[in-house]
């Protein structure tokens, strides 16, 4: 399953072999360990669908790292179309390929500044709250100065601010790491399986056969 039976002519510009060579060699033997290790998880979810007649998306987007034959690597995006028969049988892979190198080296860029951002963020959370312990300290001390019903109103308004400060700095902790990993895919019945929902809330859910790329935080999101 899953070899080549026609390969376009542009395959010599992405990995320097011919149409030949491409359709003689093992398809896994081009991809990278990491790509590989990918591309056998859709093939289990492909070959699973089909084993249980369920028809798999008939779109399906995979970015891969293969090898070229002067041993770089090239990424690409294979935009997979899955082909049955009429009667609804899977028959076949349709994948059309395209560079996406720089796009990918654009992506790895702004991963490595979110990462940095991320650290920065870390840093000044961690000297604000530091800040406001000491504030709210010094507004225990001066309750026990025991100040005039005017002073103490104010000291509790202050001290209601800060800790409304305290919560909000808090909060940025969860989005730290937004867009600092790659886009997964996500089944929905598990993330929301996942989440504490209240508990006069009923969920129920029909979703076993669809998944989100998305960011790995999409949990927070519900």
């Amino acid at each position: 399953m899953m070899h080549f039976t026609y390969v376009s002519p542009s395959i010599k510009e992405f990995l320097g072999i011919t149409p030949k060579e491409a359709i003689e060699e093992p398809f896994i033997g081009f991809l990278t360990p990491e790509s590989l290790q990918k591309y056998r998880q859709f093939k289990k979810q492909l070959v699973d669908s089909i084993q249980k007649g369920v028809q798999f998306p008939r779109k399906t987007e995979l970015n891969l790292e293969f090898k070229h034959k002067n041993g770089s690597t090239v990424w690409t995006e294979i935009l997979i179309t899955i082909v049955y028969d009429n009667n609804k049988k899977f028959h076949g892979i349709v994948g059309v390929t395209r560079d996406i190198s720089r796009r990918r080296q654009a992506e790895m860029a702004l991963m490595k500044a979110n990462r940095h951002l991320s650290l920065l963020s870390g840093i000044t959370r961690h000297d604000i709250l530091n800040k406001i312990t000491t504030i709210l300290g010094f507004l225990f001390l001066s309750r026990e100065t025991k100040p005039s019903p005017d002073t103490l109103a104010y000291l509790k308004r202050i001290e209601s601010a800060t800790n409304e400060i305290k919560v909000l700095i808090e909060f940025t902790r969860y989005y730290e790491n937004l867009g600092s990993s790659q886009p997964t895919w996500q089944n929905l019945t598990a993330i929301l399986g996942q989440i504490n929902f209240p508990k006069h809330l009923t969920i129920d859910t029909n979703l076993e056969n669809y998944s989100i790329l998305a960011d790995p935080m999409l949990e927070k999101v519900f």
